[in-house]
């Protein structure tokens, strides 16, 4: 009896994973040919393999010269693949991921391992600080990060600089920053690289796994070369990224849980917090229940995303953590130096170097625009609050690509899951009304 129910149990479990696998890599019960898009998908994950074997070839002394033209040779062999009449959908998916994988393990693990072999910001640095204070039980907020720095032999240059001559050595983001990869780092991955490579991969497969299968192999696109070239320099943003992606993935499912993971992004790097009103003001619109009490709720999760994993810390030194995570971007503390891709960038190539409070009123401004905007035209627009934040950050005294780029990351499901037709264009294009 107890045979017969345990092999009944594994026969559902066999059959539940499979169909769970089959769904994820778009295997339809009955074959289709590949559509354009998924041959573009297809090719581009070729042409990742390519552009990462160029790159490795003109930048390696170490490396024996047959590898990277290894890589070059596979790569230009998928677009030729992905021209072929016979290629069905489910094949397409398939080669897409192989392919685009193969290329990121392939151009990560020689780009870290003999190229850019140490890592190369602050961020990282601060990260690594205090994952260890965490692991020796102390609060890392109360020690300054230039320790590691020298550790690292990092020179002047690559510090963060203020306005008034002196340099930025607090830990300067909140807690989930370091404890999100504190389990990986005790698995082995003692590069904190690697754990950001994680989540990087993470938020891949969630998407690819979402997609209709007519646009799997093309949702791989977004992240060939340039997103994995951030993760070798030391970029951590694929984490906080990945933690939107979760709450763009949950919104119509439950709510108060897409706004606790913004709390937790939140947690993580600040600039994800940018995103909440929006959030809050589209839960507005599209909730049936009463308005006052559900947006209570929903805050109140977003709310303790964000303050429990700080909380331990907040206990310990309230004055230590408040100065690392939101004293240094105050107006009333000496601002670091400007820089970027946003307006800030483009006023200092002018001549001009106003205040940071200058830019402080602009965000503000623009937040209160956008979100008039957003509200007149919902109905339109609901799917593209993702991109609200970018607007926002653009007028940032400090917008580097980094915290304008990875807001794509929790748009692409809006993308492709909501709007008909999976990629729809011309939605985009009208967002120049915004």
């Amino acid at each position: 009896m107890l045979l017969s129910l345990a092999a009944g149990l594994a026969r559902k479990t066999i059959l539940y994973a499979t169909a769970k696998a089959r769904a994820f890599l778009g295997l339809e019960d009955a074959p289709r040919q590949a559509t354009s898009w998924s041959r573009v998908g297809l090719a581009s994950s070729g042409l990742f393999l390519v552009a990462s074997g160029i790159w490795i070839l003109a930048t390696s002394e170490r490396l024996p010269s047959f590898i990277p033209v290894v890589l070059i040779g596979i790569g230009l062999l998928i677009p030729v693949v992905s021209a072929r009449k016979a290629l069905t959908q489910a094949q397409t998916n398939i080669l897409a991921l192989t392919t685009h994988l193969s290329a990121l393990f392939a151009f990560y693990f020689l780009a870290t391992r003999f190229l850019t072999v140490t890592y190369s910001t602050d961020t990282i640095v601060g990260t690594y600080a205090g994952l260890l204070g965490v692991l020796q039980l102390q609060n890392p907020y109360l020690y300054s990060i230039k320790p590691f720095l020298d550790q690292f032999g990092f020179p002047p240059s690559f510090y963060t600089p203020r306005v008034d001559g002196s340099f930025e050595f607090h830990l300067n983001y909140p807690a989930f920053s370091f404890l999100s990869l504190v389990p990986l780092y005790l698995a082995g991955l003692h590069d904190l690289r690697d754990g950001v490579l994680f989540f990087h991969i993470a938020s891949i497969l969630l998407i690819f796994g979402i997609a209709p299968s007519r646009v799997k192999s093309i949702s791989l696109a977004p992240f060939a070369f340039g997103f994995p070239l951030a993760v070798v320099f030391s970029w951590t943003d694929s984490v906080w990224a990945f933690l939107l992606l979760l709450s763009a993935v949950t919104w119509k499912r439950d709510r108060r849980l897409s706004l606790a993971f913004v709390g937790l992004a939140g947690a993580t790097k600040q600039i994800a917090l940018v995103v909440s009103p929006f959030l809050l003001l589209r839960l507005w619109h599209e909730t049936s229940e009463s308005k006052q009490r559900r947006l209570v709720t929903s805050f109140s999760a977003l709310m303790a995303g964000f303050i429990v994993p700080n909380l331990p810390f907040i206990i310990s030194s309230p004055s230590a953590w408040w100065a690392g995570t939101m004293a240094a971007y105050l107006p009333t503390n000496a601002p670091q130096v400007a820089g970027g891709v946003g307006l800030s960038e483009i006023l200092i190539n002018l001549g001009i170097s106003p205040p940071s409070y200058f830019f402080v009123a602009l965000m503000g401004l623009a937040t209160a625009g956008t979100m008039y905007l957003y509200s007149k035209r919902f109905a339109r627009y609901k799917h593209f609050v993702w991109t609200m934040p970018m607007v926002v950050l653009f007028f940032y005294y400090r917008s580097f690509p980094n915290y304008i780029i990875y807001w794509f990351v929790p748009l692409l499901p809006e993308l492709l899951r909501y709007k008909p037709g999976g990629f729809h264009w011309n939605p985009i294009s009208k967002l120049g009304h915004i």
